[in-house]
């Protein structure tokens, strides 16, 4: 039933939280999973002052998230859940958005504490979500 599984996530445990239930469904359904890291590169613009420093605090931000996704997806491949994964440095809604487009998953997990952040989500795509609360 379902085939290609959408997960985002943003680094937090909160959004973590989602991986059991698809864990579950994915083993059941042999479905692939596809993990989006969304994220938007965090500071403040450089100035020709500081722009070295700026630029190396956005390469390790992208390394954390690179490593981050690549743990999450070793922790499913060990459980014999087909995991790949995408790393997006914008807004998360637009990443999600962009995502489905591209992917057109059968259902997206999202842990989320409220709904209302998601509202233009629900707008944009018809995709089955499972909304996993704390």
């Amino acid at each position: 039933m379902y085939k290609k599984i959408l997960v985002p996530l943003d680094g937090s445990k909160l959004a973590e939280r989602a991986l059991h239930q698809v864990e579950m469904i994915a083993t059941q359904n042999d479905s692939d999973v596809v993990l989006l890291m969304a994220s938007p590169l965090r500071g403040r613009a450089a100035s020709e002052h500081d722009g070295q420093f700026y630029l190396d605090s956005f390469e390790r931000q992208k390394i954390e998230a690179g490593a981050y996704l690549e743990a999450i997806k070793t922790a499913l491949k060990q459980k014999k859940v087909k995991a790949r994964g995408i790393l997006e440095y914008r807004d998360t809604i637009e990443s999600i958005i962009a995502t489905v487009a591209d992917e057109k998953p059968d259902l997206i997990a999202i842990s989320t504490k409220g709904k209302k952040s998601f509202v233009k989500l629900l707008n944009k795509i018809s995709t089955p979500i499972l909304f996993v609360s704390r």
